[in-house]
């Protein structure tokens, strides 16, 4: 039984534990709270479409197998489809499948795997060769936001594992807002990307982006871009737009 005249020492004891201030988030959680605001979970077993930028896109996943295919016109007028799986990559051309040089295959690879990617984001965060740190917390617009940097590990990290993402997830909604990265392809750079026509699609949260660039931002320095953006050093380069989507849910 509690002695009466220790009651005192005991309720400040309480009070104090409950003004204590509780640790800051992990990454891994942190992108977990985004994936549940994007209701991202249904995209694992689900049919996606969408066009970007003159070409159509079908994303299947179930379960671990996975196919995602582009379809487009190229130069020379001929109907094209591309389909990158479990298994690895085919191209078609006008309904007949065509050997691929090692550099044909890697673009085309890179080419579809990178727009998937972006489509579905904050799932993909899940991959297990996604490495995530929380590195801080900004100000943007007047909300604040978790700073999760994201790398991966060469086993699984695909053929871009050396570069480098920062995400911004707002801290009382979990949504994904912004995101940065430094790419080495094409003689490397960076970019910055502002989520915009935010929309609902079969219960799963959709964003396009707006596109921007920065002088001077290096792979070391790609979490400033915050700070860029606001004070309005950044250039709107391009809008990343995802058209006619549709998602539907598969049945077991």
């Amino acid at each position: 039984m509690l002695n009466p005249r220790s009651l005192p020492v005991f309720l400040a004891a309480l009070t104090l534990m409950g003004c204590a201030e509780l640790p800051p988030p992990s990454g891994q959680s942190v992108v977990e709270s985004a994936i549940a605001w994007q209701n991202g979970t249904v995209l694992n077993k689900a049919e996606m479409t969408f066009n970007f930028r003159e070409r159509h896109f079908r994303v299947y996943r179930n379960d671990g197998l996975f196919e995602y295919e582009r379809i487009y016109v190229d130069t020379l007028g001929n109907n094209v489809r591309e389909v990158l799986s479990n298994d690895g990559l085919i191209r078609e051309v006008e309904g007949q499948v065509v050997e691929l040089t090692q550099d044909q295959y890697e673009s085309a690879e890179t080419g579809v795997n990178s727009v998937v990617y972006f489509a579905l984001l904050p799932l993909p965060l899940t991959d297990p060769a996604a490495r995530k740190e929380l590195i801080g917390t900004a100000e943007l617009n007047g909300r604040t936001y978790n700073k999760v940097e994201v790398t991966f590990v060469p086993e699984g990290g695909g053929r871009d594992y050396d570069d480098r993402f920062i995400y911004w997830f707002d801290a009382e909604t979990g949504a994904l807002d912004y995101l940065a990265y430094w790419f080495h392809v094409n003689d490397g750079g960076a970019r910055f990307r502002e989520a915009y026509n935010v929309r609902e699609i079969e219960g799963v949260r959709i964003a396009d982006y707006y596109n921007y660039k920065a002088e001077g931002v290096t792979i070391d320095t790609v979490e400033r871009f915050d700070s860029l953006h606001a004070a309005g050093a950044t250039e709107l380069v391009s809008e990343v737009n995802l058209e006619n989507v549709s998602i539907r849910r598969l049945v077991d």
